[in-house]
Protein backbone atom coordinates (compact mmCIF):
# COMPACT_ATOMS: atom_id res chain seq x y z
CA UNK A 1 0.00 0.00 0.00
CA UNK A 2 1.11 3.55 -1.02
CA UNK A 3 1.22 5.96 1.73
CA UNK A 4 0.34 9.64 1.18
CA UNK A 5 2.46 11.08 4.19
CA UNK A 6 3.93 14.56 3.19
CA UNK A 7 7.67 13.09 2.78
CA UNK A 8 9.02 14.47 -0.95
CA UNK A 9 11.64 11.84 -1.09
CA UNK A 10 11.56 8.31 -0.63
CA UNK A 11 13.64 6.94 1.91
CA UNK A 12 15.51 3.46 1.31
CA UNK A 13 16.36 3.67 5.34
CA UNK A 14 14.52 2.40 8.11
CA UNK A 15 11.54 5.27 9.62
CA UNK A 16 12.19 7.69 11.69
CA UNK A 17 10.55 7.52 15.50
CA UNK A 18 10.21 9.55 17.68
CA UNK A 19 10.39 7.66 21.03
CA UNK A 20 13.76 8.54 22.00
CA UNK A 21 14.46 11.58 24.02
CA UNK A 22 17.71 11.37 24.96
CA UNK A 23 20.39 13.62 24.02
CA UNK A 24 22.39 10.92 22.88
CA UNK A 25 19.58 9.19 20.55
CA UNK A 26 18.70 13.21 19.38
CA UNK A 27 21.72 12.91 18.17
CA UNK A 28 21.51 9.50 16.29
CA UNK A 29 18.33 10.61 15.02
CA UNK A 30 19.54 13.63 13.51
CA UNK A 31 22.41 12.00 11.48
CA UNK A 32 19.64 9.00 10.11
CA UNK A 33 17.86 12.24 8.89
CA UNK A 34 21.21 13.64 7.50
CA UNK A 35 22.12 10.52 5.87
CA UNK A 36 18.60 10.22 4.27
CA UNK A 37 17.13 13.52 2.93
CA UNK A 38 13.20 13.59 3.66
CA UNK A 39 10.95 16.88 4.42
CA UNK A 40 9.20 14.81 7.29
CA UNK A 41 7.86 16.92 10.30
CA UNK A 42 8.42 14.40 12.62
CA UNK A 43 12.40 14.22 11.71
CA UNK A 44 12.90 18.55 11.30
CA UNK A 45 11.28 18.11 14.96
CA UNK A 46 13.62 15.48 16.35
CA UNK A 47 16.73 17.61 14.66
CA UNK A 48 15.38 20.75 16.30
CA UNK A 49 15.14 19.48 19.74
CA UNK A 50 17.85 20.96 22.43
CA UNK A 51 20.43 18.96 22.71
CA UNK A 52 21.65 19.76 26.52
CA UNK A 53 19.81 17.80 29.07
CA UNK A 54 20.80 17.15 32.66
CA UNK A 55 20.08 13.04 31.80
CA UNK A 56 23.29 11.38 31.13
CA UNK A 57 24.04 10.45 27.45
CA UNK A 58 23.44 6.79 27.60
CA UNK A 59 21.94 5.15 24.24
CA UNK A 60 20.27 2.61 26.27
CA UNK A 61 18.25 5.22 27.82
CA UNK A 62 14.91 5.92 26.80
CA UNK A 63 12.03 7.45 27.88
CA UNK A 64 8.67 6.02 27.56
CA UNK A 65 6.41 6.44 25.03
CA UNK A 66 3.73 8.32 27.22
CA UNK A 67 6.17 10.91 28.53
CA UNK A 68 6.47 12.43 25.22
CA UNK A 69 3.87 13.29 22.44
CA UNK A 70 4.84 11.85 19.08
CA UNK A 71 4.53 14.69 16.47
CA UNK A 72 2.87 11.73 13.59
CA UNK A 73 2.29 8.15 13.15
CA UNK A 74 4.05 5.28 12.10
CA UNK A 75 0.79 3.68 10.84
CA UNK A 76 0.27 4.52 6.99
CA UNK A 77 -3.75 4.20 6.87
CA UNK A 78 -3.86 6.99 10.06
CA UNK A 79 -0.91 9.48 8.04
CA UNK A 80 -3.21 8.78 5.12
CA UNK A 81 -6.55 9.64 6.68
CA UNK A 82 -4.78 12.34 8.54
CA UNK A 83 -3.69 13.84 5.46
CA UNK A 84 -6.98 13.53 3.61
CA UNK A 85 -8.61 15.21 6.88
CA UNK A 86 -6.03 17.77 5.92
CA UNK A 87 -7.00 18.15 2.63
CA UNK A 88 -10.48 18.08 3.38
CA UNK A 89 -10.15 20.77 5.38
CA UNK A 90 -7.61 22.96 3.10
CA UNK A 91 -10.52 21.74 0.38
CA UNK A 92 -13.26 23.38 2.78
CA UNK A 93 -11.29 26.79 3.61
CA UNK A 94 -10.75 27.47 -0.13
CA UNK A 95 -14.53 26.53 -1.40
CA UNK A 96 -15.88 28.98 1.83
CA UNK A 97 -13.14 31.59 0.77
CA UNK A 98 -14.41 31.35 -2.86
CA UNK A 99 -17.73 31.61 -1.89
CA UNK A 100 -17.04 34.66 0.25
CA UNK A 101 -15.37 36.41 -2.62
CA UNK A 102 -18.07 35.47 -4.86
CA UNK A 103 -20.41 36.79 -2.42
CA UNK A 104 -18.49 40.12 -2.02
CA UNK A 105 -18.38 40.39 -5.64
CA UNK A 106 -22.03 40.20 -5.92
CA UNK A 107 -22.74 42.40 -3.68
CA UNK A 108 -20.29 44.64 -5.23
CA UNK A 109 -21.85 44.66 -8.48
CA UNK A 110 -25.53 44.66 -7.30
CA UNK A 111 -24.26 48.08 -5.21
CA UNK A 112 -22.83 49.16 -8.20
CA UNK A 113 -26.28 48.34 -10.44
CA UNK A 114 -27.87 50.22 -7.31
CA UNK A 115 -25.96 53.34 -8.12
CA UNK A 116 -26.00 53.32 -11.53
CA UNK A 117 -30.04 52.90 -11.06
CA UNK A 118 -30.17 55.63 -8.84
CA UNK A 119 -28.13 57.77 -10.76
CA UNK A 120 -30.13 57.18 -14.07
CA UNK A 121 -33.45 57.63 -11.69
CA UNK A 122 -32.14 60.75 -10.81
CA UNK A 123 -31.37 61.64 -14.55
CA UNK A 124 -34.16 61.30 -15.44
CA UNK A 125 -36.13 63.15 -12.54
CA UNK A 126 -34.09 66.52 -13.92
CA UNK A 127 -34.82 65.54 -17.46
CA UNK A 128 -38.40 65.47 -16.46
CA UNK A 129 -38.04 68.82 -14.19
CA UNK A 130 -36.64 70.40 -17.11
CA UNK A 131 -39.08 69.13 -19.53
CA UNK A 132 -41.88 70.36 -17.11
CA UNK A 133 -40.22 73.97 -16.58
CA UNK A 134 -39.56 74.28 -20.57
CA UNK A 135 -43.15 73.68 -20.65
CA UNK A 136 -44.43 75.87 -17.59
CA UNK A 137 -41.96 78.32 -19.50
CA UNK A 138 -43.84 78.01 -22.84
CA UNK A 139 -47.02 78.99 -21.10
CA UNK A 140 -46.02 81.98 -19.66
CA UNK A 141 -44.77 83.34 -22.68
CA UNK A 142 -47.76 82.06 -24.62
CA UNK A 143 -49.63 83.92 -21.98
CA UNK A 144 -47.82 86.57 -22.31
CA UNK A 145 -47.56 86.99 -25.78
CA UNK A 146 -51.78 86.90 -25.60
CA UNK A 147 -51.78 89.59 -23.53
CA UNK A 148 -49.81 92.10 -25.05
CA UNK A 149 -51.90 90.54 -27.80
CA UNK A 150 -55.08 92.11 -26.13
CA UNK A 151 -53.42 94.50 -25.40
CA UNK A 152 -52.27 95.61 -28.62
CA UNK A 153 -55.82 95.15 -29.92
CA UNK A 154 -57.48 97.19 -26.82
CA UNK A 155 -55.01 99.62 -27.94
CA UNK A 156 -55.94 99.80 -31.64
CA UNK A 157 -59.42 99.91 -30.87
CA UNK A 158 -59.54 102.97 -28.11
CA UNK A 159 -56.97 104.59 -30.96
CA UNK A 160 -59.57 103.92 -34.24
CA UNK A 161 -62.39 105.09 -31.53
CA UNK A 162 -60.50 108.01 -30.50
CA UNK A 163 -60.20 108.44 -34.04
CA UNK A 164 -63.96 107.94 -35.41
CA UNK A 165 -64.75 110.23 -32.04
CA UNK A 166 -62.29 113.06 -33.24
CA UNK A 167 -63.52 112.62 -36.88
CA UNK A 168 -67.19 113.14 -35.87
CA UNK A 169 -66.39 116.05 -33.89
CA UNK A 170 -64.77 117.43 -37.15
CA UNK A 171 -67.81 116.42 -39.10
CA UNK A 172 -69.73 118.17 -36.84
CA UNK A 173 -67.75 121.40 -36.52
CA UNK A 174 -67.56 121.64 -40.39
CA UNK A 175 -71.34 120.78 -40.29
CA UNK A 176 -72.35 123.42 -37.69
CA UNK A 177 -69.87 126.17 -39.63
CA UNK A 178 -71.57 124.96 -43.01
CA UNK A 179 -75.14 125.63 -41.44
CA UNK A 180 -73.71 129.13 -40.17
CA UNK A 181 -72.22 129.75 -43.26
CA UNK A 182 -75.42 128.98 -44.91
CA UNK A 183 -77.18 131.22 -42.30
CA UNK A 184 -75.19 134.33 -42.95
Amino acid sequence: MVSSAPVTQTSLSAPVTMAASTPASNLELTASAASTPTTAPAASAASSAPAASSAPATSSTAASPASRPSAGTNDPEEAARVLAEKRRQAREQREREEQERLEQERRKRIAREEGMARQGEERRRREEEARLMAKEQLLRDEAQRLEEEKEAKEKAKAEQEENQRLQKQVRDRQAVLTYSIEDI
